[in-house]
C-alpha cells in the first residue's frame, strides 16, 4: 500500500492506493509490470474520493490500463485504454461534473482562476511520446476569476511543442454567446 500526504499546504491532498504488482522481465531484458489496483481512498481539499478496482498493464513503451476510475458522490474521472509511443495508443479520459479549478489547482495552474463544472471525454495519443490531446467538454457555471460566464462548450487539446492547452470555445452567457480561441500556458 502506498500512502501519501502534502503536509501543511493550504489545499490537503493525502491518500492511500492498495497495488498488487508483478514485475518481470521478457526475453529482451525489458522490464514489464502488471498491477492490480485495489478499492480505496483520497483525500483532496475536503473531499473524499474513492478508487475503483483497475488494472495497470505494460512497460516503458506501452502501458495498458483498464477500469481506472475515481469518484465522489458526484464527480468521476474514467481512465482507460493504451498509452503508448504511437498514434495508434489511445487513452480515452471519460468525465463527469469534474471541478475544474481542481483540475488546474492539480496542474499547478495559477495565472488564471478558472471554476465551473465539466462533463466530457478527451484522447490522448502517443501519451509516452510528445502527447496529443483532443477533448470536449461541457462547463456548466463556468468562471473566470470568480466572474460568471456561462456555460462553456470547450474543445480542448494540448500542444507539446509550446507545452500549452489549446483552446476553442463558446461561451453561452446570458448576454449572448462569445468565442474565445488561443492557449494557455505557465
Amino acid at each position: 500500500k502506498v500512502k501519501w500526504e502534502n503536509g501543511n499546504t493550504g489545499r490537503k491532498i493525502k491518500g492511500a492506493l492498495g497495488v498488487n504488482a508483478e514485475i518481470r522481465q521478457s526475453l529482451e531484458g525489458i522490464p514489464y509490470i502488471s498491477a492490480i489496483i485495489n478499492p480505496d481512498s483520497i483525500i483532496h481539499n475536503d473531499s473524499l474520493w474513492f478508487v475503483s478496482a483497475g488494472s495497470i498493464k505494460g512497460n516503458l513503451k506501452r502501458i495498458e490500463i483498464s477500469d481506472m476510475n475515481l469518484y465522489n458522490k458526484s464527480q468521476s474521472i474514467k481512465i482507460h485504454g493504451t498509452a503508448g509511443k504511437n498514434a495508434t495508443d489511445v487513452l480515452h479520459i471519460d468525465a463527469r461534473n469534474i471541478e475544474i479549478a481542481t483540475i488546474f489547482d492539480l496542474i499547478n495552474f495559477n495565472k488564471l482562476e478558472f471554476s465551473g463544472n465539466a462533463s466530457g471525454k478527451a484522447d490522448v495519443t502517443n501519451a509516452l511520446g510528445k502527447p496529443d490531446v483532443k477533448g470536449l467538454f461541457n462547463i456548466e457555471h463556468f468562471r473566470i476569476n470568480s466572474c460568471q460566464m456561462g456555460t462553456a462548450e470547450a474543445n480542448l487539446g494540448w500542444d507539446s511543442q509550446s507545452k500549452a492547452i489549446l483552446i476553442d470555445t463558446n461561451i453561452i452567457g446570458s448576454n449572448g454567446t462569445s468565442t474565445v480561441k488561443g492557449f494557455l500556458s505557465q
